[in-house]
């Protein structure tokens, strides 16, 4: 099933009213034992109205966490794609090299807002992270630290207005455009 086909069977469907999809995946080194980053992203995807169809934690491997992209990428039934953790400077911080690998455009505006909103707290140390986002096929992906005031900050920030339908910088309205992506 294409994931345009999930939840729009009611009258008066639009392209900006249309479920949104998220499918959450979090790499952490050691398994995700108080996945709080993810949970608290989960929560607010929910509180905005849209759903979480898929939710798993990865080793910080980059072929695994590059293959189970593609995977949802592939499916057409996730609409968008959040990376908890795996965003530092240590070897294990593979997200961005694997994201990266599986985009077809990247939005390089989304890396210097994630930084320029946590420049705030952390002044230069905001450099450390490498967090990046794009659009892969129908999909929008974007990585996100799991370090949870970090994490907060970029939902509250520069995710919540991008997947949220009220705000002037929604990206709701162009899930339609992806959907017609070949």
């Amino acid at each position: 099933m294409r994931r345009d086909t999930i939840g729009i069977e009611s009258a008066g469907w639009s392209p900006e009213s249309r479920l949104v999809t998220v499918a959450i995946v979090s790499v952490h080194p050691h398994g995700a034992v108080d996945d709080v980053g993810a949970d608290f992203l989960a929560a607010r995807c929910e509180e905005l109205g849209h759903r979480v169809i898929k939710r798993l934690s990865l080793p910080p491997d980059l072929g695994t966490l590059e293959a189970q992209l593609r995977a949802w990428v592939g499916e057409e039934l996730v609409d968008v794609i959040l990376v908890v953790g795996g965003v530092g400077l240590s070897p294990n911080d593979v997200a961005p090299e694997a994201v990266r690998a599986v985009l077809d455009r990247e939005i390089p505006g989304y890396g210097e807002a994630v930084r320029a909103v946590r420049s705030e707290r952390l002044g230069i140390r905001s450099i450390h992270g490498r967090e990046i986002g794009g659009t892969s096929g129908h999909t929008f992906i974007f990585c996100i630290s799991s370090e949870p005031e970090s994490c907060q900050e970029t939902w509250n920030q520069v995710i919540e207005p991008l997947l949220s339908r009220d705000s002037e910088a929604s990206l709701v309205p162009l899930l339609a455009q992806l959907d017609m992506v070949e």
